[in-house]
């Protein structure tokens, strides 16, 4: 929390650098395998009525859309580094496939 207030204060600098951008990405594909190991769990350890079930799917749903806002404003914040690597095409298709994950009824 003391970062964001200096850096709100113009005391500190926000990095948009390659390596900064991999650290919050590695922690989203984290969070998904966390979330991809429970429903698999679910799946095996499911009964005929399953009370449960829907609890994890809002978590799951909740965690892409918090993911698909995060991945909007990341794209806009490190521009220039995926313009740089040639990622544009494949950040834009990522942000579609967690908007349709987010979407799921």
């Amino acid at each position: 929390m003391a970062y964001n207030e200096r850096l709100s204060r113009g005391q500190a600098n926000f990095e948009r650098r390659a390596d900064t951008l991999m650290v919050v990405l590695e922690r989203m594909a984290a969070d998904l395998g966390g979330a991809s190991a429970s429903a698999v769990a679910e799946i095996n350890e499911s009964t005929i009525v399953d009370f449960t079930a829907d609890n994890l799917f809002y978590n799951i749903k909740g965690l892409l859309y918090a993911n698909w806002m995060l991945l909007e404003a990341l794209g806009k914040d490190f521009q220039p580094v995926i313009a740089e690597r040639k990622l544009d095409a494949a950040w834009a298709d990522m942000i579609v496939s967690f908007r349709e994950a987010a979407m799921v009824d």
